[in-house]
């Protein structure tokens, strides 16, 4: 059995021709810790995610934009689990993450400026 979320982020995946592996999917991950965030509005969430997981993102950004074009994800987004416990998802083309707040989706996004990476954060509320 596949529950609704998960269903529809493997078919968005699949659609995008950016399938996840098996391996990564939720149910394989024994490490992982769980952390919830659904019932967080998303700006205390973001304010949390920013001085907790904004370290260890940025660093596994900047390592992931030295690869080469062909190179694996998987080991990227492994770490970025266990070590963001309350992530949902993380995409490396573009390189964002999701986190599911009690409001939408908190979308971080990251990009390399001119003093640094950057990141910015979308909330992406529920029903709009």
């Amino acid at each position: 059995m596949v529950c609704d979320e998960c269903g529809t982020q493997e078919a968005l995946l699949v659609f995008m021709r950016n399938p996840k592996p098996v391996e990564d999917w939720a149910f394989l991950q024994e490490d992982v810790p769980s952390v919830d965030f659904r019932d967080l509005p998303g700006k205390a969430v973001w304010e949390q995610i920013r001085m907790e997981h904004g370290p260890a993102l940025i660093d596994i950004f900047k390592r992931w934009t030295q690869e080469e074009p062909s190179a694996d994800f998987r080991a990227y987004r492994n770490e970025a689990f266990r070590k963001c416990p309350g992530l949902n998802e993380i995409w490396e083309q573009p390189f964002q993450a999701q986190y599911l707040v009690a409001d939408g989706e908190l979308i971080l996004r990251f990009r390399q400026g001119k003093e640094g990476v950057e990141i910015t954060a979308d909330l992406l509320e529920n029903g709009k």
